[in-house]
């Protein structure tokens, strides 16, 4: 997709060219705008990015997943049953914050990524600009609505929970709201870092949060704290760290893209809403098929399965975290050698990512199913056995997300957007009625179960059979093409 005309601009000199520096500082420096101006040393350039970013973003992504397990027992020594389950359910909520911003951060990911492949620096700084000042009104906005809301909704019922056994539930709600509220405008920095395919510098950024979120719930275990503290422990780090990378960015690392007033272009704005509010929809319809789970089986099952649920669906998620490491660097890699012309490296790089998910996400699968309840009686001996339906299906459900995760990044970074819009929004009407439908025949397992036919059947299916050769006869994809200097 070519910049608006009215947006070019000539290549800013680069005071260093990136092939006379040294190896490392290529591999962990910025992709700068036209430092590249061949399609193999783009292709080079994008493979030691995506290498560096996959082994930061391991140990990273490893160190996030098991920080539930880690937490949960320090919060249980400390907080009743049905207390437990509503931290649990809290904590593990802030996959929220995937559409918490509408659809901004992911709007301004995919036209920044298009402005780097175009050699467009002044769209690149007006997509941060425009997306800084939406980010900023919305949490204005939310703060307000979250201010009139939290107090009047009767939470206990929603959750099922006693207001004597959890007394501070309202705070914890309000505490929960108020950090995804301020993780909004502050992880624009992440999403920077991602675009100009710094990958290793946001993984960073979350091996800080989470080692801040574990440090604090020691600090309020010690304290023996309640509810509303031990739910801010796990949230504040987090956020503390997307504030921190955020004003790195602004003041060390990418000072051109600072936001400025001057900046505000309307064109570009239309452009990241549009963008926006197709990612927001699709986020949504992920919360509503995956995120409502946890709700389900609280208001079916009582606050306290949910606790059994997340622990478990953790541990499995551990397969689709490893991979999401290597998988993610690729959406503003494929964005920006789609708008480079690099068409073959595209063609290889999409089956080789879709043969890796599948292969590791079987093994690591399999693997699990045998040791989870050893390992899960080792580090949680409080908690039921899981059953075998619950594990099944758990694996199954590692795999088909895990593959599905692999086409995801390839239909972001080519914009195809709508469709994925459209099949997910299917998928999560049917997974939700699925869901309610199995929890109350085959109890915790079914929500699982209900996830792994909806996606496989209504989206991975269709997309791979219909949407990916689509998009190969467009042109998304195909013979190679030099990329444009």
């Amino acid at each position: 997709m070519a910049a608006h005309p009215d947006e070019r601009t000539p290549v800013d000199v680069v005071s260093e060219p990136v092939a006379a520096a040294p190896r490392w500082r290529r591999a962990l420096g910025r992709l700068h705008v036209g430092a590249e101006t061949t399609a193999t040393g783009r292709a080079d350039e994008r493979h030691r990015r995506i290498a560096t970013a996959t082994v930061a973003g391991i140990g990273s992504r490893v160190l996030t997943a098991i920080t539930l397990l880690v937490a949960l027992p320090m919060a249980a020594r400390h907080l009743n049953a049905e207390e437990l389950g509503v931290w649990t359910l809290l904590v593990t909520a802030v996959a929220l914050l995937g559409f918490a911003d509408l659809g901004l951060g992911n709007g301004m990911l995919n036209v920044l990524t298009r402005a780097i492949g175009h050699d467009d620096t002044v769209t690149a700084r007006r997509a941060v600009t425009g997306a800084v000042a939406g980010m900023t009104g919305i949490a204005v906005v939310g703060a307000l609505v979250t201010a009139v809301l939290v107090p009047i909704v009767p939470w206990d019922q929603l959750l099922q929970v006693s207001e004597a056994e959890v007394p501070g539930l309202t705070a914890a709600i309000a505490v929960f709201a108020a950090t995804v509220l301020i993780a909004i405008p502050s992880g624009v920095g992440q999403r920077i870092h991602l675009a100009y395919q710094q990958g290793w510098a946001a993984s960073m950024t979350t091996a800080i949060g989470s080692a801040l979120a574990l440090a604090a719930t020691a600090v309020a275990a010690v304290a023996d704290a309640s509810l509303p503290w031990f739910v801010g422990a796990m949230l504040v780090g987090p956020v503390l760290a997307y504030l921190g990378e955020t004003t790195w960015v602004f003041v060390r690392s990418h000072p051109d893209l600072r936001p400025e007033r001057a900046s505000l272009h309307a064109a570009t704005v239309r452009r990241i809403l549009s963008a926006g509010g197709q990612f927001f929809a699709l986020a949504l319809a992920g919360a509503v098929a995956y995120q409502s789970d946890s709700l389900v089986i609280a208001h079916y099952l009582g606050a306290a399965e949910v606790t059994r649920y997340a622990v478990c669906l953790r541990l499995f998620t551990l397969v689709q975290t490893a991979l999401a490491a290597l998988l993610l660097p690729l959406w503003p890699a494929y964005g920006e050698a789609i708008a480079s012309r690099d068409h073959d490296w595209v063609k290889d790089t999409l089956r080789r990512s879709l043969v890796a998910s599948f292969a590791l996400s079987v093994l690591s699968s399999l693997v699990l199913i045998v040791a989870a309840r050893w390992l899960l009686s080792v580090w949680t001996p409080e908690l039921a056995v899981p059953s075998t339906s619950l594990l099944l299906a758990l694996a199954c459900w590692a795999v088909v997300s895990s593959v599905s995760m692999a086409v995801a990044m390839f239909l972001n970074g080519a914009n195809i957007i709508r469709l994925q819009v459209i099949a997910a929004s299917v998928m999560a009407v049917a997974n939700l009625g699925l869901s309610i439908t199995l929890v109350t025949r085959i109890g915790i397992a079914g929500p699982v179960w209900a996830s792994v036919v909806t996606q496989t059947l209504i989206v991975l299916v269709p997309v791979s059979i219909w949407i990916l050769p689509s998009a190969v006869a467009r042109g998304h994809v195909g013979t190679a093409a030099p990329a444009t200097p």
